[in-house]
């Protein structure tokens, strides 16, 4: 009954799919899930100061001109870069410039959107919004293009910023608040595939 023939498992091959990963190269791997939750990190870390109103009018309005600055200096590198350079970087420009002014009109209504909402109500909905961004951004899949960004998470990232900006008390505070979001999770993402990809 316990007899066991010569050749039983002769066959077997183990581990025949393992590959050999080596460690910087899974490091590396893992730098963008890295960057993406670090730059939730920073966003709250953001909207908690603004809170707290640990910011005086001036620095909002410093980081809002860096932020600025920051944003038209790469659309422009960027335009340059391509060879309809000259055409389009006008239009770009403007469209910057159009966003810029139709967040600073509506960031005065931002202020008071969720009154009638509960608390509980509106951090569960930002947590959720948060996750969505983290779990549906792009983690180096050939899904899309490098640095292009996801209108899912974006979108996810970027109500979670106005919901909370709606419980700030200034109308610059929000203006912030919204403009920094768009910053973290449009630009962010674009300049850091590109780096990946000057790295190699």
């Amino acid at each position: 009954d316990n007899y066991v023939d010569e050749g039983f498992l002769k066959g077997l091959v183990r581990n025949a799919n393992v590959r050999p990963k080596r460690y910087w190269d899974v490091v590396r791997a893992t730098a963008p899930a890295v960057h993406q939750v670090c730059l939730v990190a920073l966003f709250g870390l953001l909207w908690v100061k603004l809170e707290r109103q640990e910011f005086d009018h001036l620095s909002l309005v410093a980081l809002v001109e860096c932020v600025v600055f920051v944003v038209l200096g790469d659309m422009f590198l960027v335009q340059h870069s391509r060879s309809k350079a000259l055409t389009s970087a006008p239009a770009g420009r403007m469209g910057a410039v159009a966003v810029l002014a139709s967040l600073g009109t509506l960031s005065p209504v931002l202020c008071s959107l969720s009154l009638s909402w509960s608390s509980d109500t509106l951090y569960v909905m930002v947590v959720l919004l948060v996750m969505a961004n983290l779990i549906t951004s792009d983690y180096g899949s050939s899904r899309c293009e490098a640095g292009k960004v996801l209108p899912l998470p974006f979108n996810a990232a970027v109500f979670a910023s106005v919901v909370l900006a709606s419980r700030l008390q200034s109308s610059l505070e929000a203006f912030v608040l919204v403009l920094f979001a768009i910053e973290c999770f449009a630009f962010f993402p674009t300049w850091a595939a590109r780096g990946r990809a000057v790295i190699g």
